[in-house]
């Protein structure tokens, strides 16, 4: 049942593919599928439920990128900056202290990622022109040290960082075999 689920969301993803030409948005949502694969791995979910819940992520975030690129909202340069800046913030953190450091646990990479996230699209919405307009801002752009609004994971990736450390030793350790798993990468 799950495979024939799986093979149904294949089919979906393909047509999806067809409608990014032009976008390297592929690359990003596969890094983020493998991503939550990992996390599923260390907080030992099913595999099924692993591989569906990649996938449908996988699905919608293939359909975002395409109604986004079809709204034609900046150009090209700015939305692949955007994305790559966005991912940075957001896949940095929980991948390198995953890796590296085997006190790191799920819910210091789940607090990490979604604050890298915030801060970026903080960033992001409030200095660059034509989401200043989505959200209906007015008044002087104020630029962080400088920082053009493609560079905002300059910020994530040090918040998640800093969340991802702080909430990993507020909260219990991961298991001693997923210690064990870090220590031998």
């Amino acid at each position: 049942m799950a495979q024939h689920s799986i093979v149904k969301s294949e089919r979906m993803l393909q047509l999806g593919d067809h409608g990014l030409v032009g976008l390297d948005v592929q690359a990003n949502v596969v890094c983020l599928a493998q991503l939550v694969d990992l996390v599923s791995q260390l907080t030992a979910a099913p595999v099924f439920f692993t591989v569906d819940f990649s996938k449908m992520l996988l699905l919608v975030v293939a359909l975002a990128a395409a109604y986004v690129a079809a709204q034609k909202p900046a150009d090209i340069l700015f939305l692949v900056s955007a994305a790559f800046s966005l991912a940075a913030s957001m896949l940095f953190p929980a991948l390198t202290l995953g890796i590296f450091w085997k006190r790191a646990n799920a819910a210091g990479a789940i607090l990490g990622m979604l604050s890298g996230l915030g801060v970026t699209i903080y960033y992001m919405a409030t200095t660059q022109p034509w989401l200043r307009g989505v959200f209906n801002l007015t008044g002087p752009v104020e630029l962080w040290w400088g920082i053009d609004p493609i560079s905002a994971g300059v910020f994530g990736v040090p918040v998640g960082c800093a969340v991802l450390i702080l909430a990993s030793l507020m909260t219990p350790p991961p298991p001693v075999a997923v210690q064990r798993m870090v220590e031998s990468l």
